[in-house]
């Protein structure tokens, strides 16, 4: 299996959509959801009712393999800027090549 990834769960109340390091080493920031919804990149989307924790996916330019020091480096970053995470879900690829983890929308 080769990690390509990570979701980042993010607390933050109030905000329409928080503003989240874009890349961070390797990673880049593919989308941020709310309850299902994609509200980035930009979305025509309603956001009525959102709820307090976003989810931030971050992967890899072409499924390149990480290591974990990697997931920390942008944990680290994200609480540097002030945010405060809940949990992280890794990204496996499988060995036949078949992503581990749902597409996003």
């Amino acid at each position: 299996m080769k990690l390509v990834g990570c979701d980042v769960f993010v607390y933050s109340p109030g905000e329409q959509t928080p503003d989240m390091p874009r890349a961070e080493g390797p990673l880049r920031l593919e989308l941020i959801s709310n309850r299902g919804t994609k509200v980035f990149p930009a979305s025509s989307a309603r956001l009525d009712y959102l709820a307090d924790e976003w989810r931030c996916r971050y992967t890899t330019e072409g499924d390149k393999p990480i290591e974990h020091a990697q997931i920390d480096a942008l944990l680290k970053r994200i609480i540097a800027e002030g945010k405060f995470w809940t949990r992280v879900q890794v990204l496996w690829l499988m060995p036949d090549g078949s992503r581990g983890f749902s597409q996003p929308y």
